[in-house]
């Protein structure tokens, strides 16, 4: 499916309830832009973050597909990264930029085209 950029997806609660009420909506299809999508499971559901913003409110499918069928290119806006508790983010940041930082080929002596936000400092922040 990812690979092939099959036009499956896995769906949030808010929308399952939205669409579907209370009913099973595995093996539905639904339709995102103009894309059909068969949903294929549903999603933990996760309430709201602490700025407000509804978790379960999202439809995920693979990046393929996405980048075929709904975006028409490659780019990617946004990459979101989690660390396990035993992992800070401060040790964990490097190596994403290390990581991105290759994947675009970005010559040592050039600035990152890219930007990181650690999430538990703009928390840390908030509290």
């Amino acid at each position: 499916e990812i690979r092939s950029g099959t036009g499956v997806c896995l769906i949030g609660e808010t929308v399952r309830q939205q669409f579907f009420g209370a009913g099973d909506p595995e093996g539905e299809i639904i339709r995102v832009n103009r894309t059909s999508c068969k949903i294929i499971g549903l999603l933990e559901p996760k309430g709201y973050t602490g700025f407000g913003q509804d978790q379960d409110n999202v439809v995920l499918m693979p990046l393929a597909a996405y980048q075929r069928r709904i975006a028409g290119n490659r780019d990617i806006d946004s990459i979101y990264v989690a660390a396990d508790d035993r992992t800070p983010t401060t040790e964990l940041l490097p190596r994403v930029e290390d990581i991105l930082r290759d994947a675009r080929r970005i010559p040592p002596d050039r600035e990152d085209d890219f930007s990181i936000r650690d999430m538990t400092q703009i928390a840390d922040a908030m509290a």
